[in-house]
Formats: C-alpha cells, sequence, structure tokens
C-alpha cells in the first residue's frame, strides 16, 4: 500500500525569488506541470513539512496553502494517530512565528465547511492567519497577495514587560499609510506610569 503522506516531496528548494526571472519561472512551473495528482490530500503533513524550511528562515515568514479540498489522510496516517488536526496545527505553529494563510479554491462539494473546521484554529495564533474560500478565478490572485502582505502588530506592555489586559495577545495592528489611522487609548487606571511598545512583524 503506498501511503500519500510519505511521498510529499518539495518541488522548489527554499530561493529568493525574483518574478523577473524567466527562467526561474520556466523552470518551476515546468516542473509542476509534470506532477501527477494523487487525488489525496495529506494537508497537515504538507504543512508540517514546509515549516521546517520557513522557520531556518529570517524576516517575514508565512506559510500560504493553496488547496482544493480538506485533509482526506490525517486520519489515516500514523503519525497522528489519537490526535487531532486542530491540535497538531496549534502545537506546530503556535510558537514558529509563521503565520498560516489557507485560501480554498474551488472545493470539492462538500468539503467547504469540513476544510473549515479543520483549520479555523489559524485564526487565534499569535501570528493570527485567514481561512479564505475563493471560487472565481479572477480573485484568486487577489487573496494570494492579501495572504502574502506583511503585517506589522505592536504590544504595549508595562516597563517590567508585562502585558496590558486590553492589547489582544495577537498584537495590535499598526496602519498602513492611508488606510485609516488606529488608535490605542491607554487604560484609565494603571498601576504603571511607565510604558514600552513591542513590534513585531509577521
Amino acid at each position: 500500500v503506498v501511503n500519500p503522506e510519505d511521498h510529499i516531496a518539495v518541488v522548489q528548494a527554499p530561493v529568493v525569488w525574483d518574478p523577473n526571472d524567466a527562467d526561474l519561472v520556466h523552470d518551476l512551473m515546468a516542473r509542476v506541470h509534470a506532477l501527477e495528482p494523487w487525488n489525496e490530500t495529506p494537508l497537515v503533513r504538507a504543512m508540517l513539512e514546509a515549516k521546517e524550511d520557513l522557520v531556518k528562515a529570517h524576516g517575514f515568514r508565512t506559510l500560504l496553502v493553496l488547496t482544493d479540498g480538506m485533509d482526506n489522510r490525517f486520519a489515516k496516517d500514523a503519525q497522528f494517530h489519537g490526535k487531532t488536526i486542530p491540535r497538531v496545527v496549534k502545537d506546530a505553529f503556535q510558537n514558529s512565528g509563521v503565520a498560516v494563510n489557507i485560501i480554498g479554491f474551488k472545493f470539492a462539494a462538500g468539503e467547504q465547511d469540513k476544510a473549515y473546521e479543520q483549520f479555523k484554529g489559524i485564526e487565534d495564533l499569535p501570528l493570527p492567519g485567514r481561512f479564505v474560500d475563493v471560487e472565481d478565478a479572477g480573485k484568486l490572485a487577489g487573496e494570494l497577495e492579501e495572504s502574502l502582505r506583511q503585517r506589522i502588530r505592536y504590544w504595549v506592555e508595562r516597563d517590567d514587560g508585562e502585558g496590558l489586559p486590553e492589547v489582544p495577545e495577537a498584537g495590535l495592528d499598526i496602519s498602513l499609510t492611508g488606510g485609516g489611522d488606529q488608535w490605542f487609548s491607554l487604560p484609565e487606571r494603571v498601576a504603571s506610569t511607565d510604558f514600552k511598545v513591542r513590534v513585531r512583524t509577521n
């Protein structure tokens, strides 16, 4: 018996991507077109393997998952015996510094809701991700671009490093130029008058 999850392969090793490099684009697309679909989706296993490349990188790190179906191999994967997809995903990415974004493109019939139940936990990670369902190919490029957009977050903390309960665990978004100002007001009664701001990109 051949298990698809044991045959996940890297199509493109980590590289500084240059969309203007015609040879790079051509070579990658040639390898993609040569792939033969299994009609099986070991999505979680593929995400965990891709994560290993991302955690070695510096700076902005996001895992963008493009799929047309739910993970239909998790329950058959001995590696995950007795575990659930939400728990495995949370444990893997909770402190990874990697934002996870999932785009479902033309989901197979009946799989959209099931896929969301499997992966909705990415929205609650310290670096919140997005789960988006797209049916129109014309909108796909826009969603891909949005999912790859770097975001900047900040936290307001007391001088001793303890966070304020009014600041979400995921931090506060910094507005883009022209995107509308966002303000954070300090609570009226706080034990400290000294604060610091911590900034993180994802």
